[in-house]
């Protein structure tokens, strides 16, 4: 992944691609099938990544780092953030659980989404402000089969994620039934 200035616009490019994305996958087959799908369809600007394959659990040096200046102190994670910086677009491809997301993709967002890049905590405050507001779109694909229940999954982005995002953010999530759509609007957008 080649990050680059954009004399067009403020936002930063991925490879040469302004309206990048970012998709997390739980790592289950049929999601990393949906982002190989996008990716042999030749969609350039995209940053895949399986939740499966990074740690998720913050080790107790971590956990004090992240009321420092520097919350990150994984690499792998601080890419992930770098990438996350100049998406246009975060979505999600997950088979919910019945307890909503899946515990690789909780793992991401906790140590992924720290402070300075999701979120600044107002000094006087402790009120916290938006750090994604560069992002226009927030997208959940579920993969699995049409007999689980998304509902939880939904509740938790919506309330982990989109708090970090601007109020007028585009949200949108497609059930298993409509992965056609799902993936037709990740290539187009």
């Amino acid at each position: 992944m080649m990050l680059a200035d954009s004399d067009r616009s403020r936002r930063t490019t991925v490879d040469g691609v302004t309206d990048a994305i970012v998709l997390v996958t739980d790592g289950s087959t049929p999601a990393r099938n949906f982002a190989e799908r996008i990716t042999a369809n030749g969609r350039t600007g995209l940053y895949v990544v399986h939740a499966d394959e990074r740690t998720t659990v913050m080790s107790s040096q971590e956990r004090l780092a992240y009321d420092s200046d520097e919350p990150v102190l994984d690499p792998i994670a601080r890419l992930d953030g770098d990438a996350l910086r100049v998406a246009s677009t975060l979505a999600f491809a997950i088979s919910p659980t019945p307890f909503g997301l899946p515990s690789g993709v909780k793992g991401w967002i906790d140590r992924t989404l720290a402070p300075g890049l999701a979120f600044q905590l107002d000094e006087r405050t402790q009120r916290m402000r938006p750090g994604l507001v560069h992002l226009d779109r927030l997208v959940g694909i579920d993969v699995g089969d049409s007999s689980g229940d998304s509902r939880g999954a939904r509740r938790i982005i919506g309330r982990a994620v989109r708090v970090a995002c601007r109020p007028t953010i585009r949200v949108r999530w497609f059930g298993p039934r409509r992965l056609g759509a799902a993936h037709d609007g990740l290539c187009r957008w």
